[in-house]
């Protein structure tokens, strides 16, 4: 392996040859052409461009949602391949371009040769630490081709991880017009952070069809103070959380007087409607208690329905007048309200939480939502509950499965005998995780003689959700 041979341009570094990377403990932004993504980057072995970072591990959000919240600004660039203009560092500090507009001196132009790795070290300030942190967001203004002609990609380094995380690309960028861009990382954000209090950011494409400019980069994060009593006070995880397992009995019931009396080692139940003396009740029985909730749509008639601006309310739901998507995209917005809804059955004492709507990037949501951005969404909705020491399950998402049956503790199913989709709900079984399955027609003889085989904890149930219940098991 050819030794490193590095030339000190002010405060960028351009990096010849391949080899170990001379950042060490930081947190490093790689941009690459090709993706843009934002996240976090720890201490990485080796900077050559990864082939396993390409999974979205954040979610975009629009700039202008974003906060006046403090900022971090790069000290130091390394060019690992390609080249950089020789534009002082301190340029991505003000976001001076727009449009069309093109002042030289005022942003950096990055050539790729084959391709382009660079990587960003911020640093975190000393009165700051990791623990304290508890968001970040990438930010950046930047002008290229469009996605669809090449991908620059913005990744992080997970230190607690060992592992450069993609958290975002031009996929929203205008074709060579500047854009600001903006993504919030799933992850924690005290992971980003070396034992050096560096974070690292690199930005990376993977082929040589044209360069591209930044205006402007940037991580924005808020603090807390390190653990301290909340006015709503969550427990502390004991354990792990419950996962049930295959042959779980189980009812479902959002509608009509509740029928407490019926034998089953699960309720589901409405989370905003279910009062704490009746989860009591059930828990005083034996009886775990999921609380459902929408993650992915707005309901007119819940009381946190104002806390949704008007910028993240989509279509109306087919069938439902009172429901609208929820663009999943804008995590700084949504964050909040969902987890504010988890607190709530933290106080009530749910065991476990069912988001419903988890699925808008199939629908007509009114919203460009990428696959990978619902399943950053759906992993963030799952984190948080885990870490509020509650189960979650994903409720349809069929296509998602696949990626989301290791994060999620159970399925909850609707119809897929009707559709022909069971064969999708495997994954789960392979798990020991229980398919909680709803079918609102056929017979006792026919739906349980296909969901028994199959392992499924299938209930036969009116599509207003009351109390009548014919259970296959």
């Amino acid at each position: 392996m050819q030794a490193l041979r590095t030339v000190q341009t002010t405060d960028i570094e351009m990096v010849s040859s391949g080899g170990q990377s001379a950042l060490r403990g930081a947190l490093t932004l790689t941009l690459f052409a090709g993706t843009l993504f934002a996240g976090t980057l720890s201490a990485c072995g080796n900077p050559e461009i990864d082939s396993d970072t390409d999974a979205l591990e954040a979610v975009a959000i629009e700039a202008s949602a974003v906060a006046a919240q403090s900022r971090l600004y790069p000290t130091r660039l390394t060019v690992q391949s390609g080249q950089v203009s020789s534009q002082p560092l301190t340029v991505l500090a003000a976001q001076d371009q727009s449009g069309l507009v093109d002042t030289w001196v005022n942003y950096l132009e990055f050539s790729p040769g084959t391709a382009l790795q660079a990587t960003f070290t911020f640093a975190l300030p000393a009165t700051v630490t990791p623990a304290e942190l508890k968001s970040l967001t990438l930010l950046s203004n930047y002008k290229g081709q469009d996605k669809a002609r090449q991908t620059w990609s913005f990744q992080m380094y997970d230190v607690a991880n060992a592992r450069w995380v993609t958290v975002g690309d031009n996929q929203a960028a205008k074709s060579w017009e500047w854009s600001p861009l903006a993504f919030v990382p799933t992850g924690t954000a005290a992971s980003f952070v070396s034992a050096s209090r560096e974070l690292s950011l690199r930005l990376v494409t993977k082929t040589a069809v044209d360069n591209c400019n930044l205006d402007y980069l940037a991580l924005s994060y808020t603090t807390g103070a390190a653990p301290t009593p909340t006015p709503t006070p969550t427990p502390t995880p004991t354990g792990t959380v419950w996962v049930p397992k295959p042959g779980t009995s189980w009812q479902i019931q959002f509608a009509g007087t509740l029928d407490t009396s019926v034998s089953v080692k699960a309720f589901d139940l409405d989370l905003f409607g279910t009062s704490k003396a009746t989860i009591d009740q059930l828990h005083a029985k034996g009886t775990k208690v999921i609380c459902y909730f929408s993650g992915g749509s707005s309901e007119t008639y819940r009381p946190d329905f104002g806390s949704f601006p008007s910028s993240v309310l989509g279509t109306t739901l087919g069938g439902y007048p009172d429901e609208r998507w929820l663009d999943v995209r804008q995590l700084a917005i949504l964050g909040p309200i969902m987890t504010a809804r988890m607190d709530l059955a933290v106080q009530k004492g749910c065991d476990a939480v069912d988001a419903d709507n988890m699925d808008g990037y199939t629908n007509n949501s009114g919203f460009a939502i990428s696959y990978a951005q619902q399943l950053a969404y759906n992993k963030m909705i799952a984190a948080e509950a885990h870490k509020r020491g509650m189960s979650i399950g994903l409720k349809n998402d069929l296509l998602q499965i696949k990626d989301l049956a290791d994060t999620y503790d159970f399925a909850i199913n609707e119809q897929c005998l009707e559709y022909s989709e069971c064969s999708y709900m495997k994954p789960f079984i392979d798990r020991k995780k229980a398919v909680f399955a709803i079918s609102y027609s056929g017979s006792q003889s026919s739906v349980c003689s296909k969901s028994n085989p199959l392992d499924f904890d299938m209930l036969i149930k009116n599509l207003s959700l009351d109390s009548y219940r014919v259970a296959c098991r």
